[in-house]
């Protein structure tokens, strides 16, 4: 577990120091980025994507393989839309604080 808290700390670090050599405009421009990449990962997840077969009240379907390449397709866009929830909500924090460091410290 230590080696993951490293190269993570200094994944966010390395990341960190680069938003902040890039002064106030790349903070802001990495902010929006984080911002637009968690609302494309919102949208995937949503339940016009996942379709009607992945409600918990649906029937059964008279289609099985077409049933299971849309499951495949919907779990695969879940999937896509909670990394990019994740990275876009990191940047943007990320990009936050080394705004407001930029901000204060000049």
């Amino acid at each position: 577990m230590a080696f993951w808290e490293f190269l993570m700390s200094g994944w966010v670090l390395g990341l960190y120091g680069a938003l902040r050599s890039q002064g106030v405009g790349g903070c802001l421009l990495a902010s929006a980025a984080g911002w637009q990449a968690a609302c494309w990962g919102l949208r995937l997840t949503g339940h016009e994507v996942w379709g009607w077969m992945h409600r918990p009240d649906a029937g059964p379907t008279d289609w099985p393989g077409r049933v299971v390449g849309q499951r495949w397709g919907a779990r695969s866009c879940r999937w896509l839309g909670l990394l990019l929830q994740a990275t876009g909500a990191l940047l943007m924090a990320i990009a936050l604080v080394a705004l407001a460091r930029t901000v204060v410290n000049g």
